[in-house]
């Protein structure tokens, strides 16, 4: 944290915080839940994109916005 020039004071205040914790713990609940394994993992409209090619992801996004 310091060597990015962050409070270290804040920065440690909110590593060691309840609700931090609890935040990571009900995000990695849902991405087992939705059976991620890696980051980044991305889903257009629900759907899990297994090519993530810039290519493929911008015809997906243009489909979803019906371009």
């Amino acid at each position: 944290a310091e060597q990015l020039g962050l409070d270290s004071t804040t920065f440690q205040t909110c590593l060691d915080s309840d609700t931090t914790l609890a935040s990571i713990q009900q995000d990695e609940t849902e991405g087992v839940a939705a059976k991620i394994s890696a980051t980044p993992t991305i889903f257009i409209n629900g759907d899990r994109l297994v090519e993530t090619s810039y290519d493929n992801v911008r015809a997906k996004v243009a489909a979803a916005l019906g371009q």
